[in-house]
């Protein structure tokens, strides 16, 4: 896999190495699904005041 810089590795890359147990896993994919979802919702209100209204 190849990691751009100043990016991390994706939590499911480090976690299925079969090292961790399975809740370990879950908490770390679901804090990346968070964090993705709070850029998303951010980058998303950027738009609003930007778009044209009708």
């Amino acid at each position: 896999m190849r990691v751009l810089p100043g990016r991390s590795v994706p939590s499911s890359s480090r976690s299925f190495d079969g090292a961790r147990p399975a809740t370990r896993i879950h908490e770390a994919v679901t804090a990346d699904v968070r964090r993705a979802a709070q850029l998303l919702d951010a980058g998303l209100a950027s738009f609003e005041g930007a778009a044209p209204t009708g």
